[in-house]
């Protein structure tokens, strides 16, 4: 049974992270010997070589490089579970974790923080712009309390839940051309720049298709997973933009042109928690993140 030393771990991390150990000694405020005899201990332990020297260099082995991801996220619960000591001691509010995609950071989130601040002023929120991938695993550890994504389709992770729904629209600058129709097609994109989210984001998947039918294909300038940055490059005149709903309908749009988009392609935004064990603090954030998102979805209803 291996009984690993975390301490091992941190200085086998920060000289992965340094490239050498004179660095990660000098990060770590310690001497060189101290960390090549750690490095030594965790090589002994593991049973395997961690580095392989080469003149006065180390390098790290394939085995090394598996072993970091794990050596990271101890090190990170090791922080986490000393403030969360520091919390308990001090009797401080625990706060609110949350972790969603980037995109939802561009409206949603931010409005959301604000009414909870004035109910809540004294409490913190930890936010995380994470991954789908990394929100998933977070979660299902119990290191969240509210997790978002979007989705592309109603069919969504387990335990996540669709809350609310809204199209994606084409966003333009003042006097573009195609401010003149009431509706924007594919078609309409010849010519034109396109500013758009990422093509490795799973919820942009049926934008790229549609983009992948036209002949010629549109000149994409930009690609990006925050709809605050598009928005924000639509309106510095560098192209125009699709973006989901609940982007749009940030006051931050103001200044731009916003017409539908055919065919229609939904944004379902998809939320989890942790149920009965979530504070009231977190009920609280979730409700008025609710409510919001709730509403932003009517008033896209209208808007079509």
């Amino acid at each position: 049974m291996l009984d690993l030393d975390p301490r091992l771990l941190k200085i086998f991390a920060s000289v992965m992270h340094c490239g050498s150990v004179t660095r990660a000694s000098e990060r770590l405020n310690t001497s060189q010997p101290s960390v090549s005899k750690a490095l030594k201990r965790l090589e002994e332990l593991v049973g395997f070589a961690l580095f392989e020297p080469d003149g006065r260099n180390i390098y790290p082995t394939q085995k090394a490089q598996l072993l970091l991801e794990s050596a990271v996220r101890i090190e990170r619960e090791l922080e986490e579970t000393k403030q969360r000591i520091l919390e308990i001691r001090s009797e401080r509010p625990q706060g609110v974790r949350i972790a969603a995609i980037s995109a939802i950071s561009a409206a949603l989130l931010p409005r959301a923080i604000v009414e909870f601040r004035k109910i809540h002023p004294g409490v913190p929120l930890k936010i995380e712009l994470w991954r789908r991938e990394l929100i998933l695993s977070e979660i299902d550890a119990g290191r969240v309390d509210i997790g978002m994504l979007y989705s592309a389709t109603q069919s969504v992770p387990s335990g996540f839940r669709i809350l609310a729904e809204a199209p994606t629209l084409c966003v333009l600058p003042k006097g573009h051309r195609l401010s003149e129709k009431q509706v924007v097609t594919p078609e309409d994109f010849h010519g034109e720049k396109l500013i758009i989210y990422h093509n490795n984001l799973d919820f942009a998947d049926p934008i790229w298709r549609i983009l992948g039918t036209l002949d010629p294909s549109p000149e994409i300038v930009v690609e990006a997973s925050q709809g605050a940055f598009l928005r924000d490059l639509v309106k510095h005149n560098v192209g125009i933009s699709l973006l989901d709903g609940f982007t749009v309908n940030d006051a931050e749009m103001r200044g731009l042109v916003i017409r539908p988009f055919k065919p229609a392609i939904p944004f379902y935004l998809a939320i989890a928690d942790q149920g009965q064990r979530l504070s009231s603090e977190a009920k609280d954030f979730l409700r008025l993140f609710s409510e919001i998102a709730v509403k932003i979805e009517a008033d896209m209803k209208n808007l079509s």
